[in-house]
C-alpha cells in the first residue's frame, strides 16, 4: 500500500472504489478539492477525504484502509457531518 496521497487529480467521476483489502464500493460520483462521494451499492452516498486514497491505476481508486475501517471515515456531506 502507498502512504501518503496519491494524485488528488486522477480522482474523476465514474470511476470505480476499492478498499485497500478488495472489497469493491462503487463509483466514485462527484470530487471537490479536498473529498469525493462514492455512489455506493444498495446504500446512501457518501463522502471520503481524498487522503485515503492509496492508489489510482487506470478507473480503479484503492483506499489506503480495510472495508472494516470504513465507518470511521464516511461522511454525509462534503463539510465532514460523520455519515450513519
Amino acid at each position: 500500500m502507498t502512504s501518503a496521497h496519491a494524485d488528488d487529480s486522477a480522482v474523476t467521476a465514474g470511476m470505480r472504489v476499492s478498499t485497500a483489502d478488495g472489497v469493491d464500493l462503487g463509483e466514485v460520483k462527484e470530487v471537490t478539492d479536498t473529498q469525493f462521494k462514492v455512489n455506493a451499492f444498495y446504500q446512501p452516498d457518501y463522502w471520503l477525504d481524498l487522503s485515503l486514497v492509496a492508489s489510482v491505476h487506470g478507473a480503479l481508486v484503492t483506499l489506503a484502509i480495510p472495508r472494516e475501517d470504513l465507518a470511521a471515515y464516511r461522511h454525509d456531506d462534503p463539510d465532514g457531518a460523520t455519515a450513519g
